[in-house]
C-alpha cells in the first residue's frame, strides 16, 4: 500500500477556485466545482500557461464524461457508500492507470500518463465526486492527504491504494489517515490545491533553488495559512538562502532575509547563530578590502561577547595596517578610540598597545 505525501523540513544550511460552499440556488446555474478544482490544480503546475491549463481541463472533462456514461442505470437510487466505491474503481480504471510515485503531484501527468501520488489522486477523486454530487471532504495529516465520503457511516478513500476496498477492515484501519483518528483535519479545496505548490517547493528546496522555493511556499501559505509544514520550510528556505548568499558575498540580501525570518519567528532556532555568522563574514570581507571604519561600523552583534571579540579583531587589523604604513599619528587616534571602548578589559588594551610597538607582538 502506498500512502505518503512528500515532506521536507530544512533547519540549517549545512488565483484559485473557492471551496464548494455555494449552492445551485445562489447562482443562475450550478457551479462546476469539479472543473474549477482541476483548473486551479492545472494553474499550480511547474510550467503552467492558459493553453496548457485549458488542455488539462479538457482532458479531465473528456474522462469525466466517459466515467459518467458508465454509471449504473440505477445510480440515483444507490446509497452514497455504493457510489463512493464505484467511483473509486472508475477512477483507477479510467485515469489512475499507472503507478504510485511520491513526486507525481501534477494533475496533467495523472490525466495523461496515469501516475499519481496522494495529492493528485485525492484531487481527481474529489473533482469527480463534486461533479457527481457525492458529498466528499478532503482530509489531511502531516505528510498525507485523502478524502472522506459523508455517508451514514463515513467512508475514507485512500486514492493511492487501488486495492483499497479489497482490503480487510483491519488493514484499512492501519492506513496513516485513519490511524491518525482525531489528529486528522478537514482540508478546504483551495488548501488541497496549495499542496501542489508545497510539493513543488520541496523539489526546489532539494535542488537548493531557494528563491523559487520561497515564492512557492508563499503561494502555499496564501492559499492555506494554517499549513505548519509550509511555514516551517519557508523559514528554513530563507535561512539557508541567506547563508548561501553570504557565501557569495551578498551580505545585504542575506541579512534582509534573516530580518524577515526574525520578524516572522523571533525565536527560530538557527536565527541567532546565522545572523552572527553572516555579520562576521561581512565584517571580515570589509576588512579584507581595507575599509576599516566601515568594518567597525558593521561590527554590531546581538551577542555582546561575540561583538567585543569582533570589534577587537577590527581594531587589531586597523592598527596593524596603520603601523605597517607608518601612519603613527592615525594609529594613536584609533588606539585612543579603542581604549575607550575596552576600558574595562585591560588585556585587550594591552594587546592593542603592543601593536604600536610591534605589529607581530600580539
Amino acid at each position: 500500500m502506498a500512502f505518503a505525501m512528500r515532506t521536507l523540513s530544512l533547519l540549517l544550511l549545512i488565483a484559485v477556485g473557492s471551496s464548494a460552499s455555494a449552492s445551485a440556488r445562489t447562482a443562475p446555474q450550478t457551479l462546476d466545482m469539479g472543473r474549477a478544482l482541476i483548473a486551479a490544480a492545472a494553474e499550480a503546475e511547474e510550467e503552467a500557461s492558459p493553453s496548457k491549463s485549458a488542455e488539462v481541463v479538457a482532458r479531465f472533462q473528456f474522462l469525466r464524461e466517459q466515467i459518467k456514461s458508465q454509471r449504473p442505470d440505477d445510480w440515483a437510487e444507490l446509497l452514497w457508500e455504493d457510489r463512493a466505491v464505484w467511483l473509486f474503481h472508475a477512477l483507477h480504471r479510467e485515469i489512475l492507470t499507472g503507478r504510485f510515485d511520491a513526486k507525481a503531484s501534477a494533475i496533467s501527468s495523472a490525466l495523461s500518463g496515469g501516475d499519481f501520488n496522494c495529492v493528485s489522486g485525492t484531487i481527481l477523486y474529489v473533482a469527480l465526486a463534486d461533479s457527481l454530487d457525492l458529498p466528499v471532504i478532503p482530509r489531511q495529516i502531516e505528510g498525507h492527504v485523502w478524502c472522506r465520503i459523508n455517508a451514514a457511516q463515513p467512508i475514507d478513500i485512500e486514492s493511492t491504494c487501488p486495492q483499497w476496498f479489497e482490503l480487510s477492515a483491519a488493514m484499512r484501519r492501519g492506513a496513516p489517515g485513519i490511524e491518525a483518528g482525531s489528529a486528522a483535519a478537514p482540508l478546504p479545496r483551495q488548501a488541497l490545491v496549495a499542496k501542489l505548490y508545497y510539493n513543488r517547493a520541496v523539489d526546489h528546496l532539494e535542488r537548493r533553488n531557494f528563491s523559487v522555493a520561497v515564492e512557492l511556499l508563499n503561494k502555499t501559505l496564501a492559499l492555506d495559512p494554517s499549513d505548519a509544514a509550509a511555514a516551517q520550510n519557508l523559514l528554513a528556505a530563507k535561512n539557508n538562502w541567506a547563508v548561501e548568499l553570504a557565501q557569495q558575498s551578498q551580505y545585504e540580501q542575506a541579512e534582509q532575509l534573516l530580518d524577515e525570518v526574525a520578524l516572522a519567528a523571533p525565536n527560530y532556532g538557527p536565527l541567532l547563530a546565522n545572523r552572527r555568522h553572516i555579520r562576521i563574514l561581512k565584517v571580515r570581507s570589509t576588512l579584507a578590502a581595507g575599509q576599516f571604519s566601515g568594518a567597525l561600523e558593521a561590527a554590531v552583534l546581538e551577542d555582546q561577547q561575540y561583538q567585543r571579540q569582533l570589534r577587537f579583531e577590527v581594531y587589531e587589523a586597523w592598527l596593524t595596517s596603520l603601523v605597517k604604513a607608518g601612519s603613527a599619528d592615525e594609529a594613536q587616534r584609533v588606539l585612543a578610540t579603542a581604549e575607550v571602548e575596552f576600558e574595562n578589559d585591560w588585556r585587550a588594551s594591552v594587546r592593542l598597545q603592543r601593536l604600536l610597538r610591534s605589529p607581530a607582538a600580539t
